[in-house]
This record gives C-alpha cells, structure tokens and sequence, in this order.
C-alpha cells in the first residue's frame, strides 16, 4: 500500500480495548428457538443469507454501562495512561437509554474515570463515528487533552425474542483512548459526519416494546450512504482505496457488508469485519473490530484506516486515521 505523507490533527489513537459478554449463542440454540422459521419478505431484503455463527448474549449485570466500563478500562491499560487523567468521556448507546441520566457519567464511574466531562451521543449504529468526530473537536479546541470514546449496545434486547433478528444480533461494547500529542505523523487524518431526518423512516423502535423494525429500503440506503462516506474522505484527502491499509465499515446485515464491498471496489484483504463471528453490535461494531485486529497484531504502526457507519435517524460518517 502507498504510505502518503499525511498530516494529521494532532489528536493520537492511543490505546484499544473491547468486551465481549460471557455467553456465547450458537446457530443450533437460536434456530430451535425461532417462532418463524420462514423470513418475513423484509426481513429477507434487509438481512438476506445470515452468515452470522456466533453472538455474545449479555446478562443483567453486563449492562452497557458495566460494558463501557470494561472496554474503556482495557483501553486505557492499552495507552499507559491513569483514568484520573482523562478529561473527555464520550459514550454511543441507544439500545439501553434512559430517559434521565445519561449513561455516561456512570460508564465513567466504571472505569474509573472520575474528573472528565461525559456525555452520551445518539445516532443509533453510527454512534462511535460521532463520538470520534465530537471529541476530536472537543479536543482542537485545546481545552481537552485526553479522551475516550466508547460504543456500548445491547443489541439482543432490541429484536423481538423468537425472531429472525436474534440471529445477527449481538451484545459488546469497544473502546479508544485519544490524545493530543501534538504528532502530526500518526493519529486522526480527517472526519466527516452527516445527518437526513427524510430518511428517518427506514428503522423505528416504536413503543411499548422498544424493538426494531426495518423498512425493506434500508439495505439501498445503508449501501449507497456507506460508499458515499468513505468515496468523501477519499476526496477530501487526495486518496485512492489503494492508498487505504484497512477499510473498517458498520456492517449491518449481510446485505449490507457484501452491498458495500462490490460498491466501493475495496479488496477483500483490505476489509476489517468480525460480523460471521460477533453479530452486528450497533455502535460497538467499529470499535471492536479496530481493537480485536490491533491486539491480534493484525494492525500495525503506520496503517492508514478508514472506519465509517450509518446509523437511524439517518446518519452516516466516518474518519480516516493512522496508527
């Protein structure tokens, strides 16, 4: 891969973490569990062939907040750092909001985060890419100096139970450390985020029961958005996918994946996934992958990656860093 020389923001990836709840649920126990063995025509359009063979079902200690809690502390062990020294916490859930307080301040607790600023972001699947985006101009400003970013979800809990969506479906949560070091040579190259309440309608968690539902044009729209997120940070910055190490994109469904491999001419060597193994993990998706890849050895100093997602509402978005 070509190693352009990039200017980053100053604003250094500092340490990865992630959390995987204890139980894992194979094929075997979802499928004997389905109440319709047959897929709904939308269900068929949006999730298409499952390819999911494992996914982490979270108890109720492993709450989001105890998940953030866990994946922020393995970040930091990561970056070196003491939690007393973050001062920027930044928490993407939307499976177990309250209405008051937000999560966040108790994640932070968690983690022993005791002196930052902590806020919850929304927009559903695309949750950590607006938490990166947030921080990073939190921190430009220069009264914020480190940060972590984590998406949490318990993802399981917002498909009805005995449904086709149990089956792509998992609990996690992922987690980085930010820095403002000053390095221009690694770090955050560039972020872009966009929202379109005309697309509101393509995923609903109506009341009583709070569980999504999907609108047969969502796998269109998630595939086009995704491309469109990754061809604008390409153009912003002079690149090319050849110039990318690793591409990380929100999965969503299997539809979705496939959809924006073939739109967006990336290799297959160049894609960061662990959605066969782990389920679509809402805004935990990104994160997780990143620290899973970067802990294996997979990622290594002076990649250039691009991570993006869509989420509800609609948005979508992405950054472009190097390790």
């Amino acid at each position: 891969m070509s190693k352009q020389n990039l200017r980053t923001k100053g604003i250094e990836i500092k340490g990865y973490g992630h959390y995987f709840p204890k139980r894992v649920v194979t094929d075997q126990e979802v499928y004997a569990n389905l109440e319709f063995k047959d897929a709904h025509p939308t269900e068929q359009t949006v999730m298409g062939e499952i390819n999911v063979h494992g996914r982490h079902r979270s108890d109720e200690q492993e709450t989001a907040v105890f998940m953030a809690g866990e994946a922020s502390k393995m970040a930091m062990k990561d970056a070196g750092i003491d939690p007393s020294t973050v001062d920027l916490f930044i928490m993407g859930n939307w499976t177990e909001r309250w209405l008051l307080h937000d999560l966040s301040h108790q994640a932070a607790i968690e983690a022993g985060i005791d002196n930052a600023l902590a806020f919850d972001v929304g927009a559903a699947c695309a949750g950590f890419i607006l938490g990166i985006h947030t921080a990073v101009m939190y921190m430009m400003s220069g009264r914020y100096k480190r940060a972590v970013v984590v998406g949490s979800e318990r993802f399981s809990i917002r498909t009805r139970p005995r449904s086709r969506g149990e089956l792509i479906t998992g609990d996690a949560a992922g987690a980085v450390v930010l820095e403002n070091t000053g390095n221009r040579e690694s770090g955050i190259i560039d972020t872009d985020f966009h929202s379109d309440g005309k697309l509101a309608y393509l995923i609903s968690t109506p009341f009583p029961n709070g569980y999504i539902k999907n609108n047969p044009d969502l796998p269109k729209n998630a595939i086009e958005k995704s491309a469109d997120a990754i061809q604008s940070l390409l153009w912003r910055n002079n690149l090319t996918i050849d110039d990318i190490d690793w591409v990380a994109p929100h999965p969503g469904t299997d539809v979705v994946l496939k959809g924006v491999i073939e739109k967006t001419k990336f290799k297959d060597h160049q894609y960061l996934a662990n959605f066969h193994q782990r389920g679509n993990t809402s805004c935990a998706s990104v994160p997780i992958v990143l620290s899973e890849y970067f802990h294996n050895g997979k990622i290594k100093k002076g990649d250039l990656i691009l991570g993006t997602g869509v989420g509800a509402g609609w948005y979508w978005g992405g950054f472009l860093f190097r390790v």
